[in-house]
């Protein structure tokens, strides 16, 4: 297997902790989220990607703080081995998800997407026909993530 870049790692652990990319990569202290940053900190660096770097790319964190996840995660077990056992699980399912051995499956739209170029065309629409049904927009970024949510009201048809 070729050596993952930072942001499948990120993506991989999310996944395997049923968290968003950007809950992940967030600053704050959420703990359903610290089991999912632990491993992709960990899977960094047994990657052999540098503790700046990760720290980088995990929200802007110091170095300090991914050589203290990393080290922490060696020495809880004796403490606190159930939260050892949540990071262990989530590794390795980012582990068969980086080697390909698992999908990840994407999201079913169940509203239709819209593009924040295609958005002027919607209003004026919705401005020529008042009387149409409100439709819920989203809005996703050139990579895919949704940014925001948000309602107008429109009809797109």
């Amino acid at each position: 297997m070729t050596r993952p870049t930072l942001r499948q790692i990120i993506r991989a652990c999310a996944f395997a902790g049923d968290i968003t990319p950007d809950e992940l990569v967030a600053r704050g202290r959420k703990h359903h989220v610290l089991p999912a940053r632990a491993a992709a900190m960990t899977l960094g660096r047994s990657f052999g990607y540098s503790l700046p770097r990760i720290g980088r790319a995990i929200g802007g964190r110091d170095h300090t703080t991914v050589l203290h996840s990393v080290r922490l995660r060696q020495r809880a077990g004796n403490q606190r081995p159930e939260h050892v056992r949540e990071i262990q699980r989530i590794e390795d399912l980012a582990r068969r998800v980086l080697a390909g051995e698992v999908a990840i499956p994407r999201p079913t739209p169940t509203e239709p997407e819209v593009t924040p170029q295609e958005l002027p065309q919607l209003v004026a629409r919705a401005v020529v026909a008042p009387e149409a049904p409100p439709v819920k927009v989203r809005f996703v970024s050139r990579h895919g993530h949704v940014t925001r949510d948000g309602a107008i009201i429109c009809n797109p048809w």
